[in-house]
C-alpha cells in the first residue's frame, strides 16, 4: 500500500480528515469537484492525534467536531454523483438542412412551372402560326389553281401565228 498522508478540510463546525496517498485521492474521498487545496480550504495535517484517528480508517472520511465535543465519527462514503446524461443532440443543423431542402424544392418547382408555362405559350403560338400558315397556303394554292386555269385557258386560245 502506498505511503499515506492525512488531509483535512473544514465544513461548518466540523473538520473532515482522510488518510490518503495524495491530494487528488483526498479530494476524491471528500467528493470535491474543485481543488480545495488551491483555494486554501484543505491542508495536510501533522497533528499526531488527528493522524492516529485517520490511520485507523485509511481512505475513509472522518468527521471531527471543532466545538470541543469528544469523539470522531466515520462519515459514510458518498456515492459518486450520478453521471449527467449527455445532452440531447441538437436538431438545429438537421432542421436547417431540412428547411434548405424544402426551400430548394419549392424554388425548383416554381422554376419548372415557369418553364412549363413558357412551353405552353410557345406551343399555342406554334399552333396559331400553323393555322395561319395553313390558311395562307390554302389561299395561295387556290390562287395558283385559278391562275393556272386562266393560263391554260389563255394558252388554248392563243395561237403562235397570231
Amino acid at each position: 500500500m502506498p505511503r499515506l498522508k492525512v488531509f483535512r478540510t473544514r465544513s461548518g463546525i466540523h473538520d473532515h480528515i482522510v488518510a490518503a496517498p495524495s491530494r487528488p485521492a483526498a479530494l476524491k474521498a471528500w467528493g470535491a469537484r474543485t481543488d480545495l487545496f488551491s483555494m486554501g480550504v484543505a491542508e495536510e495535517v501533522t497533528d499526531a492525534k488527528i493522524k492516529k484517528k485517520a490511520f485507523a480508517h485509511p481512505g475513509e472520511v472522518i468527521s471531527i467536531s471543532r466545538s470541543g465535543e469528544a469523539g470522531a465519527k466515520v462519515v459514510e462514503k458518498r456515492k459518486s454523483p450520478k453521471k449527467r446524461r449527455a445532452p440531447k443532440p441538437s436538431r438545429k443543423k438537421l432542421g436547417a438542412a431540412e428547411q434548405r431542402l424544402e426551400q430548394l424544392s419549392a424554388k425548383q418547382q416554381f422554376e419548372m412551372s415557369e418553364i412549363d408555362r413558357e412551353l405552353q405559350t410557345v406551343q399555342r403560338r406554334r399552333e396559331q402560326l400553323e393555322r395561319r400558315h395553313g390558311r395562307a397556303r390554302a389561299e395561295a394554292e387556290e390562287k395558283l389553281e385559278i391562275a393556272r386555269a386562266d393560263y391554260e385557258a389563255a394558252l388554248e386560245q392563243w395561237s403562235p401565228d397570231g
